[in-house]
């Protein structure tokens, strides 16, 4: 459990903040970077995290192997239709 706190900020100032904690690279979309966020909080780098992508909008990962955290901005991730637009014919 860490305690962060970032009064008002940006998206890449947050991302890059909770990734140096942890000793991890980032990666986010240049795009998002000035989106504003203002997190102060304790919880697990997990639950930071999910706070900081819910306010800017974003999905963020952390992989663990590569040690690094990413960061997809939502208006620009693949998605997948609904499983009754698949294009079957009935």
């Amino acid at each position: 459990v860490i305690a962060f706190n970032l009064g008002d900020s940006t998206l890449q100032e947050a991302i890059e903040a909770i990734s140096q904690t942890i000793g991890y690279q980032w990666s986010f979309p240049p795009e998002a970077a000035k989106r504003h966020v203002r997190v102060k909080m304790k919880g697990s780098v997990g639950e930071i995290l999910s706070e900081i992508s819910r306010q800017a909008e974003v999905e963020a990962q952390i992989d663990h192997q590569s040690r690094i955290v990413r960061v997809f901005d939502r208006a620009t991730t693949p998605q997948l239709p609904p499983a009754s637009e698949s294009g079957s014919d009935s």
